[in-house]
């Protein structure tokens, strides 16, 4: 069993998954499983994940099922049903990882765990807004964040904490529950639990590139979303 599993959602997202799937592959950090379930693309994105799997099997799981997803979300959290390994992450099919993208966050992930034993942890990075071509953009979210920013109250009114970004470990994302419209979105409410009921770390490090192109679910903007208020129940109610 790998260390980390990466879960990787897809969409008719064959004009860039490729070069994603070769970014994680690419990691220094090695011990990882990289699990991709699609929703039903109607581009050549299936066909370009069971290439990749054949190509590396052990490495490279797909997902197949009969469920129909129709959000990102409730995508994510299908593939969170597959996880087995002590730590996940989020991948995107658009963006893409600096190489050592996986063992900063590891390494930030050890040290929180030890310092807060048997809490549920998030480790969140810095990210890089580039075009459809990798140039940069802005460094978003790159610098230092004040923990004000991702505590509870504050991530019931916008999330800082994008979801392409996190590491989980086994005690956050084995107790998020199950998908629910109520959620803005997965990143957002896994925020929202882990700072309710564990701990959350930022790295201040820009480690992904944002790509940014005619087709995102969900752009790029400097200002964090309102509306978390909906899901505050559900929150509090997950940690009882």
């Amino acid at each position: 069993m790998a260390e980390v599993d990466i879960l990787l959602a897809s969409y008719n997202g064959e004009k860039f998954i490729a070069e994603q799937i070769d970014s994680l592959l690419n990691q220094t950090f090695k011990d990882i499983r990289i699990v991709i379930r699609d929703d039903g693309s109607s581009d050549n994105t299936p066909a370009i994940i069971e290439e990749y799997a054949e190509k590396y099997p052990g490495i490279i799981e797909v997902v197949h099922d009969d469920v129909v997803c129709k959000s990102p979300a409730k995508n994510f959290f299908e593939l969170l049903k597959h996880a087995r390994a002590d730590y996940v992450m989020f991948s995107d099919q658009d963006d893409y990882w600096l190489p050592y993208k996986v063992q900063i966050t590891l390494d930030y992930m050890k040290r929180t765990e030890r310092e807060n034993p048997g809490k549920p942890v998030l480790v969140f990075t810095g990210l890089e807004v580039v075009d459809e071509k990798l140039t940069s953009m802005d460094k978003f979210l790159a610098l230092e964040i004040e923990k004000a920013h991702y505590d509870f109250g504050k991530l019931l009114l916008g999330n800082c904490v994008s979801g392409c970004t996190e590491m989980l470990n086994r005690a956050v994302y084995e107790n998020v529950g199950e998908y629910d419209e109520l959620m803005h979105i997965h990143d957002w409410w896994i925020a929202q639990y882990a700072s309710a009921c564990g701990v959350i770390c930022h790295v201040p490090m820009a480690l992904i590139l944002y790509r940014q192109h005619s087709n995102n679910c969900i752009g790029y903007s400097k200002n964090t979303q309102g509306g978390g208020g909906q899901v505050f129940t559900s929150c509090i109610m997950a940690c009882v």
